[in-house]
């Protein structure tokens, strides 16, 4: 084996809002569901099976134990949440904040093409930008401006919805 350290790809869980801007004209549809009730459980907490492919369990079947087959209720598991909150930006979802910052150390600083493949929802450019902006230029760097981080309370919406909104307030303001 050669002098090489080389990580794998980390297999990246897209949330909802990351699938939807795919195709956004296609009706929403329900990316995980609970494959005992059927229930959509794309925007809350599920459990992941650890052991069974593609085994998603909604909180109240797994709370009494449910078992659809090949799944055992004695396997490990993940409790997996919705991170398409924005943390720092109305722009950035918090999963997209955790892609972005695991590309980076994987593949470092100046290797936008890959990180912004490992992020899949943002351009080599976007991910440059938001980088520069949330981290380095940061009153506080190396970490974010805490004072701003914005949480679960606020939905996640695209830059040209952000714009839109601000060119309304400005308006708003110089008519009043």
């Amino acid at each position: 084996a050669g002098g090489f350290n080389v990580k794998p790809k980390r297999r990246r869980v897209a949330t909802e809002n990351a699938m939807t801007k795919v195709n956004p004209s296609e009706p929403k549809r329900a990316l995980f569901s609970c494959n005992y009730c059927q229930k959509d459980i794309s925007n809350c907490v599920r459990i992941k099976c650890a052991e069974c492919a593609e085994m998603d369990l909604c909180v109240e079947c797994f709370s009494v134990g449910v078992e659809p087959n090949p799944h055992k209720a004695c396997h490990a598991y993940h409790v997996v949440d919705n991170l398409s909150f924005p943390l720092f930006t109305m722009d950035w979802g918090a999963d997209e904040e955790l892609l972005l910052l695991e590309a980076v150390e994987i593949y470092g600083l100046g290797n936008w093409t890959e990180v912004g493949e490992h992020v899949g929802t943002k351009t080599k450019l976007a991910c440059h930008a938001h980088y520069f902006e949330t981290y380095v230029n940061s009153a506080t760097t190396p970490l974010p401006d805490m004072s701003k981080v914005l949480g679960k309370d606020y939905v996640k919406c695209e830059v040209s919805a952000v714009t839109t909104a601000v060119t309304n307030v400005k308006k708003e303001s110089a008519e009043g």
